[in-house]
């Protein structure tokens, strides 16, 4: 979801993706349709949390069957809104509206004002911010009903909820992780190209923007604390124990950072390409519902994505498919023109939203692949974050020894990684049944979990690697020839097309 929905709100922001208001409309009429559009799936999001508060009032004890209903719509309603948008932007024409409204008068002609390309997904965020007042509503409702809560009054859920302001900004800030930085740099860049085009046009300058993106991907991680309000670990042997661990494994990092999230969230992630902003962090739930091994596996996998390059090795890849995309683009232009064809003035945004719609269908494909693949393997060194020498040992204790730097591959490592994974699939509310699905509900679960995997597709490999350690170590060497691979490729192919397109085109298509 939150990679479509950049590539959505970028499409809604670029020029050639302005589709013409319908015949007869005028920018009024536009305005008025996509407030009508935009408004229902807030309603029907509103009627949805309503029917929760209500019926818990009215029965907490029907929690169980409410929460897995209020689950099912959390995960629909959001397509509704993000559908109403399209039907707003590409249907009624409010992109073309914002494009002949907020326009500024620069030497005698009419411009888009600076930045006004972020207006034209403003609706579809006014009506996320009003899907959260609603779900305000009913996620302290099933807050206030949780026999977690009631059972651990140190289990996060038992914290007082969210006030609405709290809950609002703390949904609005990860809106802003998420799309901040890629939304933020298309938007300065098409303000420059607008103000200044023939600078803009330089591929020297265009290559400088290319550079100060990617520096800007790298520091990005200093601002997510302040940006997420993340906290510091508090002492104790948790942070003790993390800190050992990480220590063992011969990770750097910056700092492990606790995220507060009132028990909404269950999860961990590490950010930073670089050890001077690189953050580790728990979210309040996990921390609180898994074992001091359990938690050391979670680390493990974290310091797994770091000790095999992922971080970098995403950032080449999301630049060389940018780029081969770019060149194949360009190519087909190329073939386009020569053949003499021309697209109807009406279809003009083919050109732009086309390249778009290739990117996300590349991503689901091939980036999911490789990101799947990358999984497994941090799984394989979560599993060797806790294990000792001995590959077919039946147990650790205190005094086991375990292995510098997860060179180490035990059954015990494995089965505390399965555990782990088990454990945030149940505190989640996810299926961890993978044998007893249907095919309907294994590809569901397939394209939920297109990064990832499955967590029961994650589980049986971990039950298999607790049989045969060994495995752990050609499960790697499969991952690697695939990085190589795929890496291989795409430099080939950027290569070879680039030798068929203009150098100033493609660092501009690029």
């Amino acid at each position: 979801m939150p990679i479509l929905l950049i590539l959505l709100t970028i499409a809604a922001c670029l020029p050639t993706s302005r589709f013409a208001r319908p015949d007869g409309f005028t920018r009024l009429d536009s305005a008025v349709a996509t407030l009508v559009t935009m408004a229902l799936p807030v309603l029907l999001t509103a009627l949805a949390c309503r029917r929760v508060v209500r019926a818990l009032d009215a029965d907490p004890a029907a929690r169980p069957r409410v929460a897995r209903q209020y689950n099912w719509a959390r995960r629909r309603l959001p397509l509704l809104t993000l559908g109403a948008a399209v039907l707003s932007v590409a249907g009624w024409g409010w992109s073309d509206t914002v494009a002949h409204t907020v326009v500024v008068r620069v030497g005698g002609s009419w411009r888009l004002a600076p930045f006004a390309e972020l207006l034209m997904p403003l609706p579809y965020f006014i009506a996320l911010a009003l899907n959260w007042v609603s779900h305000h509503a009913a996620e302290r409702a099933l807050h206030r009903t949780s026999e977690a809560a009631r059972r651990n009054p140190d289990d996060p859920e038992s914290a007082e909820f969210w006030t609405l302001g709290g809950y609002v900004g703390f949904q609005a800030r990860q809106l802003a992780l998420s799309l901040g930085l890629a939304v933020g740099v298309c938007a300065l860049n098409l303000t420059l190209a607008r103000f200044a085009p023939e600078t803009m046009a330089l591929p020297s300058l265009q290559l400088a923007g290319l550079g100060f993106a990617v520096a800007a991907f790298v520091a990005f991680p200093r601002v997510v604390p302040g940006l997420l309000g993340l906290e510091p670990l508090p002492p104790g042997p948790t942070r003790d124990r993390l800190h050992t661990t990480a220590d063992r494994l011969r990770v750097r990092f910056t700092r492990i950072l606790l995220w507060p999230t009132r028990g909404l969230i269950v999860n961990a992630l590490v950010l930073g390409v670089v050890p001077q902003a690189r953050y580790v962090i728990f979210t309040d739930r996990l921390l609180s519902a898994l074992t001091p091994a359990e938690l050391d596996a979670v680390l493990g996998h974290e310091a797994g994505h770091v000790k095999h390059g992922h971080l970098w090795l995403y950032l080449a890849f999301l630049i060389l498919s940018s780029a081969f995309l770019a060149a194949l683009g360009g190519v087909a232009e190329q073939a386009f023109k020569a053949q003499g064809w021309t697209l109807p003035t009406d279809y003009d945004w083919a050109f732009g939203v086309l390249p778009l719609a290739g990117m996300g269908v590349w991503l689901f494909v091939v980036f999911g692949w490789l990101s799947r693949a990358c999984e497994r393997q941090a799984d394989v060194f979560g599993a060797r974050a806790g294990s000792c020498a001995d590959p077919y040992c039946r147990g650790h204790d205190a005094a086991t020894p375990l292995v510098e730097g997860g060179r180490g591959l035990c059954r015990t490592g494995a089965t505390n990684m399965m555990a782990a994974l088990d454990r945030v699939g149940e505190t989640a509310g996810l299926d961890r049944r993978g044998p007893r699905l249907t095919l309907r509900l294994r590809a569901k679960a397939w394209l939920r979990a297109w990064q990832h995997g499955p967590m029961s597709h994650r589980i049986e490999f971990l039950m298999h690697l607790a049989d045969d350690p060994a495995l752990g170590d050609r499960s790697d060497r499969a991952a690697l020839r695939l990085k190589l691979g795929l890496s291989a490729a795409l430099v080939a192919a950027v290569a070879g097309l680039s030798l068929l397109v203009d150098w100033a085109d493609f660092v501009r298509a690029l």
